[in-house]
């Protein structure tokens, strides 16, 4: 069994955007990608990932949508 890393955050600022990674609050095993646009209006954008794997694939989203290393 994989040891899950409950309520982490990584946050990450780049190209305008301040990207975080974090299990949600009150529901173990969801994952949530969110970028708030800081240079703009502070538009939000959200992605949930729920099952198997969600943490994985969370990280992974954010690597391939914001290009960073998360």
């Amino acid at each position: 069994m994989q040891n899950q890393t409950h309520s982490v955050k990584t946050l990450r600022e780049l190209h305008g955007l301040q990207v975080a990674v974090e299990e949600r609050r009150g529901e173990p095993g969801a994952w949530t990608v969110e970028a708030i646009d800081i240079s703009g209006d502070g538009d939000i954008y959200q992605a949930l990932f729920y099952g198997p794997d969600a943490e994985k694939r969370a990280h992974e989203y954010a690597r391939f949508k914001y290009g960073s290393d998360y």
